[in-house]
């Protein structure tokens, strides 16, 4: 008798091990939910997805990519992860328009090192603080 749950066991299919739920009612071709979670599980996608990889409106995962998007590595126009990119973005590490992290670099940047056109923090650089002004030189601030 062979033991199948033997982490030596060799099989040709690999298993997905997690959670998966696709609700019936669709938008766009898109399910309105779907949660993908576990090993090997597929990349939910959905209107709301939640899952390890997350793609969709609202979605939150380890690595999600979304409008809303909450996640380890977050992708979105409203970003918010250890690692976040988007137009709002607020995490550990945040790039994007109007940002907050502990390291921040954007248009409006706050964070411990900021980096931005408007920056604060321990740390600052501020891009653009001299201008060349056509006619009048370069004024600073």
């Amino acid at each position: 008798m062979e033991n199948y749950n033997s982490p030596y066991h060799n099989n040709d299919e690999e298993k997905n091990t997690g959670f998966e739920f696709k609700s019936e009612q669709t938008l766009f071709g898109l399910p309105l939910v779907h949660i993908s979670i576990g090993r090997n599980a597929p990349t939910a996608k959905g209107v709301v997805a939640l899952g390890n990889r997350a793609i969709g409106v609202v979605s939150m995962g380890f690595i999600s990519v979304g409008i809303v998007s909450f996640g380890l590595i977050s992708i979105g126009l409203i970003a918010l992860g250890l690692i976040a990119i988007g137009g709002v973005a607020t995490g550990l590490t945040a790039l994007g328009f109007v940002v907050s992290g502990l390291i921040a670099a954007g248009f409006v940047a706050t964070g411990l090192i900021a980096v931005g056109v408007f920056a604060d923090g321990l740390i600052v650089h501020e891009i653009f603080q001299d201008v060349y002004i056509w006619g009048r030189g370069w004024i600073s601030n």
